[in-house]
């Protein structure tokens, strides 16, 4: 009696109408997933994979962050958020520009007293900072929140005194992005981009071939393109690319296409056998001459 209820209560149900549910459930979840991995709406998920800061003190402050004979003094600033910024200030003596230095995506600049040693020598002083969340800076890094420590970084340099025509925005890696956006609408005396990206779609797409799927407008986080080969097309102070042939991280050919796209006033360092901010790249006389005739250029 028991078994019969139960077949009675199977035939009962309306299995088409069960079988219509699963299969449209069947579509939608791969539909919600497509939507929520969108970068302008996944974007907690796309900070985890796109940030991997030190926090001191983690890093390299217990080692000299001397650079080119120069010691650098701490800096604190606040973002536009009013977030605590730290940096590092570079002076030197007689220098008549300054580097802003936006880093890339690790580390802290406790990491970059390499890169400052190199644009020192090109007779510039140097200023070094670290977004929110990385190094000695309070807060958490985001797509949005590095744009505005840099916009506030520039601001910094400019409550100090400085011209924007002394001022030479300077971008590694994922800083290259930032500082691309920072070039939108802040001048400058000029802009080098080391180991550069055409654009984050671009990187996006090269690390996770799926992400193509997404157009262009889903890559515009907070009205932030990321994206130089628009920022570069536009009326802009001159412009410096520094590349490394072997660069495992970002390939050449993103520095390449870039390059092709960047209207003039231009200048492309390609240095044969460097990869991404190497010894080898760090140490070519390629580099050096190229950045000392970029800024001897600049009025």
């Amino acid at each position: 009696m028991h078994n019969s209820a139960i077949v009675q209560k199977l035939k009962a149900i309306k299995w088409w109408f069960v079988l219509k549910g699963v299969l449209v459930i069947s579509l939608l979840i791969p539909v919600l997933i497509i939507i929520a991995l969108a970068p302008v709406i996944g974007q907690p998920l796309y900070n985890k994979i796109l940030f991997h800061p030190m926090k001191y003190p983690l890093g390299r402050y217990q080692q000299s962050q001397e650079a080119f004979g120069v010691v650098p003094t701490d800096v604190y600033f606040r973002s536009e958020s009013g977030t605590k910024l730290h940096g590092f200030m570079y002076k030197l003596p007689q220098a008549q520009k300054i580097f802003l230095i936006n880093h890339g995506n690790a580390g802290n600049i406790s990491h970059r007293a390499n890169v400052a040693d190199v644009l020192l020598r090109s007779g510039c002083s140097v200023f070094d900072y670290d977004y929110a969340g990385y190094g000695r800076s309070e807060g958490q890094p985001s797509i949005e929140g590095i744009c505005q420590d840099a916009h506030a970084a520039y601001k910094y340099l400019i409550a100090q005194n400085y011209k924007p025509n002394q001022i030479i925005l300077f971008g590694e890696s994922l800083g290259t992005l930032v500082t691309g956006e920072l070039a939108r609408s802040q001048a400058s005396a000029g802009i080098v981009l080391q180991n550069p990206l055409l654009s984050l779609r671009r990187q996006g797409c090269a690390m996770f071939p799926i992400l193509k799927v997404y157009p262009d407008w889903t890559w515009i986080v907070s009205g932030i393109n990321f994206d130089n080969a628009t920022a570069l097309q536009k009326e802009h102070p001159p412009v410096l690319l520094i590349a490394g042939v072997e660069d495992k991280l970002i390939s050449i050919e993103q520095a390449d296409a870039l390059f092709a796209v960047t209207s003039e006033p231009k200048t492309y360092v390609r240095i044969d056998g460097a990869g991404h901010g190497d010894p080898t790249m760090m140490t070519s006389q390629k580099y050096r001459q190229g950045l000392d005739q970029f800024v001897k250029a600049l009025n």
